[in-house]
């Protein structure tokens, strides 16, 4: 896997990251309420006793719009030894949000949320556009809206 830029201490290796459909077909385009799943799969090179797995998705300014890491979700992750592969699953529904490029990043780390060090950072791992009308960065859908006369 490549990215616009890559850095990381080495004790692992991503190897590849991919958008995929529940049912494992790719996804080329942004489909809003889509269920997709963003793969990482990575190598690891030195023993790695509290890893973390994440992705983030960035809009072309380099913004983050959101993303989610092992840890973050409380899934926490065994240790890994040298030459141990593995895959997460990152499993979400695609939010309708502004028309434009946006990109994959895919990392892991060691430690806890608070710290840690980076063994392998891909940024921007894929593209994906999206199409839309989208005020703002995303569209919000209340649950409810209610107005409330207080007899002023």
């Amino acid at each position: 896997v490549t990215g616009s830029h890559r850095y990381g201490s080495g004790a692992a290796k991503i190897t590849s990251v991919q958008l995929m459909t529940a049912t494992g077909e790719p996804v080329r385009a942004w489909v809003p309420n889509l269920s997709v799943v963003v793969r990482i799969t990575f190598r690891v090179c030195t023993d790695l006793p509290v890893p973390i797995v994440g992705f983030l998705i960035r809009n072309a300014r380099g913004e983050t719009i959101f993303g989610s890491n092992t840890m973050r979700e409380n899934y926490p992750m065994p240790g890994f030894a040298p030459g141990a592969v593995d895959v997460v699953d990152f499993h979400w529904v695609m939010p309708e949000i502004a028309a434009g490029r946006y990109f994959v990043s895919a990392a892991i780390s060691e430690g806890t949320l608070d710290e840690f060090g980076v063994c392998d950072y891909v940024e921007d791992a894929m593209a994906i556009d999206v199409a839309g009308e989208i005020t703002g960065y995303m569209k919000l859908r209340c649950s409810a809206a209610a107005v409330s006369h207080d007899g002023r």
